[in-house]
């Protein structure tokens, strides 16, 4: 079963949720003294989480939440849990003996250190941006380039990016939007704020995925986010859906509305405060 465990390991090694929860529970195994794995009972959650942790400081990224290895504690994935101890499929790894562990756990590691950071790089282009004397046209033609932007996750883009734009539109009028959570913070769904409910933002909107959201938080109004509108205009008739605003309504109405107020001031006033905004929360990501 080693080709079926690194098949899939292959899959998720740009996905550090899940490879950096594998590797820090390779480092409890391999700080375990068990010489064989067959040997080792498991580890509780609170010791992965320091080993996850640990890694994540080293190479930017959140800390732990227990959801990243409790949703792939399953059958046919890659942890089993016995009485609040985790540790790794037997049926993928009974094959596997300290020197395969040790080998992926430096594999995981070596790929985070040398992995190119596109935050940082997105970081040094908005700065780039903000300090540049170029047209509002082209600035805007930059902060559609980022709401559109594959590079890293799309989820952070999407949400960062719509954050930024729908926080300068409502300031603009004197309402306020925060924006407490990160990406993945167990967040119960309330990824913006406002006073009286929240934005809920997702980049696959299938029916299932908006459904569970819907289930967070039932008895609070909240206003739907997605990519497409398409096939989603039903949920506006729940009693704790608002609205729905999609990628359309964010470039052309929320975008458009700020881009013409600067165009018409002869100034980039609400474009750069767009990625002021956006800085600030791609640093907390």
């Amino acid at each position: 079963m080693i080709d079926r465990f690194e098949r899939r390991l292959n899959a998720d090694l740009s996905k550090f949720t899940v490879s950096g929860t594998v590797y820090a529970l390779i480092q409890c195994y391999l700080k375990s003294g068990s010489k064989l794995f067959n040997d080792y009972r498991g580890t509780e959650a609170s010791e992965i989480a320091k080993e996850y942790d640990q890694l994540a400081a080293e190479v930017g990224k959140n800390k732990f939440y227990y959801t990243y290895l409790q949703r792939h504690t399953k059958d046919d994935d890659y942890f089993e849990e016995n009485f609040g101890e985790y540790r790794f499929n037997q049926e993928w790894t009974y094959e596997y003996g300290r020197q395969n562990f040790e080998e992926l756990s430096k594999r995981i590691k070596d790929f985070w250190l040398t992995k190119p950071s596109w935050k940082k790089q997105t970081s040094t282009d908005i700065n780039d941006i903000i300090s540049s004397s170029i047209s509002c046209e082209e600035k805007k033609r930059f902060i559609k380039k980022l709401l559109d932007s594959k590079s890293g996750n799309r989820g952070i883009n999407f949400e960062v990016m719509t954050f930024s734009i729908l926080r300068e539109y409502f300031k603009s009028f004197g309402f306020n939007l925060k924006r407490f959570s990160t990406t993945l913070a167990n967040d119960g769904g309330m990824d913006y704020l406002c006073e009286n409910g929240f934005f809920q933002v997702t980049v696959a909107p299938t029916a299932k995925k908006i459904g569970d959201d819907l289930q967070k938080l039932s008895d609070i109004q909240r206003i739907l986010v997605v990519l497409s509108r398409r096939r989603n205009d039903k949920f506006i008739n729940r009693d704790n859906v608002v609205e729905i605003i999609d990628y359309d309504d964010i470039t052309n109405h929320f975008l458009g509305w700020l881009y013409n107020r600067d165009k018409s001031r002869g100034s980039a006033y609400h474009l750069d405060n767009i990625l002021k905004t956006a800085l600030r929360e791609y640093d907390r990501e």
